[in-house]
């Protein structure tokens, strides 16, 4: 399962290979090292058209482009603009920025990147969305044969087996109620947040908990309550809306995961 602090330690394929631009050499430097700790192979390039030039000479061997926005000579907008209009290419592409505002995050999904990240990167976070968008990679049909288990990052399904008692019908109706009620509040959480409706923003959490803790995301369970304890109080703290992205992003991933849970669960049907 995923933590919002430290660096998980995710075991990812060794055919995964990363493009990252980033034009600040500190940056490029952690990065290197991070990755290294995860056996992640990575090419590192300092500008949108070296980008272009990467895909071009050797784009088939990339699996996903970590993208910073601010970059000389070509940015990471123009660049993945290209990429997607010109290039037709659908890499999955991970934009990085120093700024967090929505604003900002939705601009790169609407020109085609896939996940936005902020600086100072929480690599706990970037690690869930890099395997996110790589799980085809890590369910190779090979590791399937060789009855290798694929790591669930964020969900748990203890308590819904504790349930069900091999009830596989019964799992697949909970799932998919799951996936009907929470993306949505999710959704109006982040709307009632930006409008400043306090209440009703406490309101959804308090929803959500018990779901989220259901599907054993503990972590983001606790999140939420503390989030809630400062929009009943009235009294954000600087660090919230830091939470709310946390909590936002990976209970978009997980949502994802349990796609996937839900759909092998369907395939295993006697």
């Amino acid at each position: 399962m995923g933590s919002t602090n430290g660096v998980n330690n995710y075991k990812f394929p060794e055919q995964l290979k990363l493009l990252v631009a980033e034009d600040s050499a500190i940056n490029t430097k952690l990065l290197e090292v991070l990755f290294q700790q995860q056996n992640i192979n990575v090419d590192f390039v300092e500008n949108g058209k070296q980008v272009i030039e990467q895909l071009n000479n050797k784009g088939n061997s990339y699996n996903l482009i970590l993208m910073d926005l601010e970059m000389p000579e070509m940015n990471g907008y123009d660049a993945a603009i290209y990429i997607r209009s010109t290039m037709q290419c659908q890499i999955p592409i991970i934009a990085m920025s120093g700024y967090t505002n929505k604003e900002e995050k939705a601009r790169c999904i609407e020109i085609g990147m896939n996940e936005y990240i902020s600086k100072p990167i929480n690599m706990s976070l970037l690690f869930d969305k890099i395997h996110a968008l790589t799980y085809a990679i890590i369910t190779q049909p090979q590791e399937a044969d060789n009855n290798l288990k694929i790591e669930r990052l964020h969900i748990n399904l203890d308590y819904i087996k504790s349930l069900s008692r091999g009830n596989i019908p019964f799992e697949i109706r909970i799932l998919e109620v799951f996936l009907e009620e929470l993306p949505p509040q999710v959704s109006a959480l982040a709307e009632a947040i930006g409008i400043a409706d306090y209440e009703h923003a406490a309101n959804l959490i308090h929803k959500m908990k018990s779901s989220v803790k259901m599907l054993g995301i503990d972590d983001m369970a606790e999140l939420l309550a503390l989030m809630e304890i400062d929009l009943t109080q009235g009294e954000i703290n600087p660090s919230f809306a830091e939470q709310h992205a946390v909590v936002e992003d990976t209970l978009k991933l997980s949502f994802e995961e349990l796609r996937i849970i839900l759909e092998d669960t369907r395939s295993n049907m006697p």
